[in-house]
C-alpha cells in the first residue's frame, strides 16, 4: 500500500491516527509544511519500507519513534527542525537501511568507538549532524557506500588510511567532507585508487603540495605514492579554501573517448583550487580538457602567461584567474570561447589591449582592474600600439578604488 502526498501544501501537526495505515509500505509526505513531533503511533507502521518526510517543519527527536520500523530501507528526513541525541540503540533495529538522507537537521550521534551498525547503507547523507571531533570510525563497517556526505559535521581529525580502503571501490561516485576541520596533508589524504566522480574537500585545513599527475601511469606521483591510482571518472574536484602549496600540476592530459580513452581527468567538468598557495605556471595541458565547464584558480600565487591555447576550451563557461601574479597579454584566442559567461582576470600583472570578442566587452570592468590593461570594458583608451598612454594610470586608480585585498 502506498500513500503519496508530497508538495500538497499540507500544514499543521500530523494526526495520531496515522496507525490506521498499518499496511503502508511506501509513505511520502515530503515538501509540505507539517510541523510538530512525529506521533508515537508512527512507530506502529511496521510494514513501512520507504519513508520520505523531507522539507517539512517536524521537530523533536525522530528516532524515538522511527527506531521500531525494522523494515525501512529508505529513510529521507532532510531539511526539518529535528534535534536531539541519537544513540546506538535508536538505530539497532534499522538493519535493512540502504538509503539514509538526514542532512540539514540538528542531531548529534553519540556512539562508542567500537560501534558497528547493523545496516549497510549505499547512500549516507548526514551534513550538519554533530559527528566529530573524531573521524567516525563506524564508517569503516560500511562496505557498500556509493554516496557519502559528512560535510559540516564538526570533524577535527585527520582522514584515516582505512577510509580510502572503505571508499575506493568502483561504485563510489560522490564524497563530501567539506566545511570541517580536517587537517591532513593532501599527500597523506589521497592514498588509494579511486574512480569517484565528485570530491569536495573544500573549507578544511588540508596542507602540503598539490599532487603531480602522471601521463603514463595515471597515478599521482611526487609526494604521493604510485598507489594513488586513476581519477578517470572524476567530474568535479573542489579543494578550495585550504593550505595547498607547490606548483600547479604540469601534466594534466586531455583524454577523449576512443581507444585511448580512460586516462586521468577525462570526464572532469569542474575544478576549484581557489584560495590556496599554489605557485608556478598554469600548464597548457589544462586547456586540453575540452569537457571543462568551470575553472577557478583565483587567490593563489600563480605566475607566467595565460596559456595561448585557452581558446580551445570549447565547453568552458566560467574562468576565474583573479588575484594571482599572471603576466603578459590576454591571449587573442580567448575570444573563441563562445559559451563563456564569466571571466575574472582582475588583480594580476597583465598588460596590453583586452582582446575584442563577442562576449569580452560585455563583462564588468571590475573583472579586469588591477592590471595594466586598456580597451573596453575598461574606460582606458589604448594608444595606436595597444599600450596605455604614459600619462595615465587608470589601473592603479581602479585597484585602489576597488579596495580588493587578494590575500584574505
Amino acid at each position: 500500500m502506498r500513500l503519496v502526498i508530497h508538495s500538497s501544501q499540507l500544514s499543521g501537526n500530523m494526526t495520531d491516527q496515522i496507525e490506521v495505515f498499518k499496511n503502508l509500505v511506501y509513505l511520502d509526505f515530503s515538501n509540505n509544511s507539517i510541523r510538530g513531533a512525529l506521533p508515537k503511533s508512527f512507530g506502529k507502521l511496521s510494514s513501512l519500507k520507504f519513508l520520505d518526510l523531507s522539507n517539512n517543519q517536524f521537530d523533536g527527536n525522530p528516532f524515538e519513534v522511527l527506531k521500531s520500523l525494522f523494515k525501512l530501507s529508505s529513510l529521507l528526513i532532510d531539511y526539518n527542525l529535528f534535534q536531539g541525541l541519537v544513540k546506538e540503540g535508536d538505530l539497532a533495529n534499522l538493519t535493512r537501511l540502504k538509503e539514509f538522507h538526514a542532512s540539514r537537521i540538528n542531531l548529534t550521534l553519540k556512539v562508542g568507538p567500537n560501534w558497528h551498525p547493523k545496516f549497510q547503507v549505499v547512500e549516507l547523507v548526514m551534513s550538519l549532524w554533530q559527528l566529530g571531533p573524531n573521524f567516525p570510525s563506524w564508517i569503516q563497517s560500511q562496505r557498500d557506500l556509493h554516496y557519502l556526505d559528512m560535510s559540516n559535521t564538526g570533524i577535527s581529525d585527520t582522514i584515516p588510511t582505512w577510509f580510502w580502503e572503505t571508499f575506493s571501490h568502483h561504485y563510489a561516485y560522490y564524497l563530501n567532507l567539506s566545511h570541517n576541520h580536517i587537517h591532513s596533508e593532501l599527500a597523506n589524504t589521497l592514498t588509494k585508487p579511486m574512480s569517484i566522480k565528485v570530491i569536495d574537500l573544500s573549507s578544511n585545513h588540508l596542507s602540503g603540495k598539490l599532487p603531480y599527475l602522471s601521463n603514463e601511469s595515471n597515478h599521482f606521483v611526487g609526494n604521493l605514492p604510485p598507489s594513488m591510482g586513476s581519477l578517470a571518472s572524476l567530474q568535479s574536484l573542489d579543494i578550495c579554501n585550504n593550505k595547498l602549496f607547490g606548483e600547479f600540476p604540469p601534466s594534466l592530459k586531455n583524454n577523449r573517448r576512443g581507444d585511448e580513452y580512460g586516462s586521468i581527468l577525462g570526464l572532469i567538468t569542474s575544478i576549484d583550487l581557489s584560495n590556496n598557495k599554489l605557485s608556478g605556471k598554469i600548464p597548457k595541458e589544462v586547456t586540453n580538457l575540452d569537457g571543462l565547464i568551470f575553472l577557478n584558480l583565483s587567490h593563489n600565487q600563480l605566475t607566467g602567461h595565460i596559456p595561448p591555447t585557452i581558446g580551445s576550451m570549447g565547453s568552458i563557461q566560467s574562468i576565474d584567474f583573479s588575484c594571482n601574479a599572471l603576466s603578459g597579454e590576454i591571449p587573442q584566442s580567448i575570444t573563441n570561447l563562445s559559451f563563456l559567461s564569466m571571466l575574472d582576470l582582475s588583480h594580476n600583472h597583465l598588460k596590453g589591449k583586452i582582446p575584442i570578442g563577442t562576449q569580452i566587452q560585455t563583462f564588468d570592468a571590475s573583472n579586469f582592474v588591477g592590471n595594466n590593461l586598456c580597451g573596453l570594458p575598461l574606460l582606458v583608451n589604448c594608444s595606436s600600439h595597444g599600450q596605455i598612454p604614459d600619462d595615465e594610470d587608470h589601473n592603479g586608480k581602479e585597484r585602489d578604488g576597488h579596495g580588493v585585498n587578494c590575500f584574505l
